[in-house]
């Protein structure tokens, strides 16, 4: 079996003795595609044709290819977008390539020897109400020609369009720790010259761990838009509008709730609301499927104290106590509504002129005896000589918040002041 291998695109197949076989490559090529190939309605697509100049003479020298002339004749629905964005380097002459028209033609072209040359120009559909969507467009040039009469297959190329509508849900805080509360948004798009009317759909699941807060604060952009909570996993939007592209930039609204996540279970929520679930009255559905992702995770606050000075020259003498609070702000989570109750030993007092003070913890309110306990923290109405706190606090994401206090003891001795976890 031998392989005869040489530059002119010839090549020989089993060959023996005086038989074989010899097939001949085509000297010039021409190819056609769309970018992209899978298009929203109402946006365009490229169309890109190369013709690649591989000819050479008897003597194998490379030869240019002069006078080209191809025609594109666009399928039915399908013209010369605006802009046609029209480039050329296959010199020669380009007509049609003007908004609206539906043939695209070059004439008087010239490649170099060995040479490729492209021409592109951007399509768009004529009728845009037409439905069921998607809908493909089959598209070959014609009447390929060149001076030395050199022949090309001329390709097809195909390009698809899907509905103007889509969608991509996301969540403002995109991990969250058991309990706490994150704000989903759906942002709806409508790459059509018309508004998209009567927007529908619902969002449920039945992750057991994940639900509607109790009052999940319903919000929309889509002008019209009316929400109906079903139960704690579902809720029903409808009669929203989503607005029409403007100067190709997408018309865009969004529907926005809020979600948490309890203790048990999964760590991780998906929500997806399915593929052609959303519906309009122009009869245009979402193609994909629309989902977004929440993660809970546990973000345990670590807490260091220390006293100066640690040894009083006699009781009643004040001392300093500094409380860090570090937040290692795992994916990013900001440690929000900090609150904490420090009840020292009996013996360990706060000074009668405490001096309090906080950096890096937001804006919280300084607990002090006498001012009110917090909800959820044991004890008497109000705090005791021995405790301090704060509330309301907030630790950004690898920050620590430094709490300082004077306190003083009662009594001589030893003594120890301890946080409890979870506290």
């Amino acid at each position: 079996n031998n392989t005869i291998t040489n530059d002119q695109c010839l090549d020989s197949n089993g060959v023996t003795g005086t038989e074989g076989r010899l097939s001949v490559g085509s000297r010039v090529t021409v190819n056609k595609s769309f970018s992209p190939v899978l298009v929203s309605r109402g946006l365009p697509s490229t169309v890109t044709l190369t013709i690649t100049n591989n000819r050479r003479s008897t003597g194998g020298i490379p030869e240019p290819l002069n006078n080209v002339g191809i025609t594109d004749n666009l399928p039915s629905n399908l013209q010369v977008a605006n802009p046609p964005n029209l480039s050329n380097t296959c010199n020669g002459t380009i007509t049609g390539a003007t908004f609206g028209n539906t043939s695209v033609v070059l004439s008087g072209g010239s490649i170099p020897p060995s040479s490729s040359c492209t021409i592109k120009f951007n399509v768009i559909e004529i009728d845009r109400t037409t439905t069921p969507l998607p809908r493909t467009y089959v598209n070959t040039p014609s009447n390929f020609v060149n001076d030395a009469s050199e022949p090309a297959t001329l390709p097809t190329a195909d390009l698809t369009v899907v509905s103007p509508l889509s969608g991509v849900k996301s969540f403002q805080s995109p991990a969250i720790t058991a309990n706490g509360i994150s704000r989903a948004t759906i942002e709806f798009r409508n790459t059509d010259l018309t508004p998209l009317t009567n927007l529908s759909f619902t969002d449920s699941w039945t992750q057991t761990n994940t639900n509607l807060t109790a009052s999940p604060n319903f919000q929309t952009t889509c002008t019209g838009g009316t929400f109906t909570q079903n139960n704690s996993k579902s809720f029903s939007f409808a009669s929203g509008q989503v607005p029409a592209q403007v100067s190709g930039v997408p018309g865009i609204c969004t529907v926005s709730f809020d979600v948490t996540i309890d203790g048990d279970g999964a760590n991780t929520f998906t929500n997806t609301i399915g593929a052609t679930t959303v519906t309009t009255t122009q009869g245009f559905t979402n193609p994909n499927n629309i989902s977004g992702t929440l993660t809970r995770v546990t973000n345990n606050l670590s807490v260091i104290k220390s006293f100066t000075p640690q040894t009083l020259n006699s009781v009643g003498d004040p001392s300093v106590l500094k409380v860090d609070i570090t937040n290692p702000g795992l994916s990013g989570l900001v440690a929000n509504n900090v609150n904490f109750v420090d009840t020292m030993d009996p013996d360990i007092l706060v000074f009668p002129v405490p001096n309090p003070t906080t950096a890096n913890c937001g804006s919280p309110t300084i607990l002090l005896p006498g001012d009110p306990r917090p909800s959820g923290y044991a004890g008497a109405a109000t705090l005791g000589p021995n405790e301090f706190g704060i509330t309301g606090g907030t630790i950004n994401a690898g920050g620590t918040c430094t709490i300082t206090i004077r306190t003083t003891l009662n009594t001589a001795g030893n003594r120890t002041n301890t946080i409890p976890a979870n506290s």
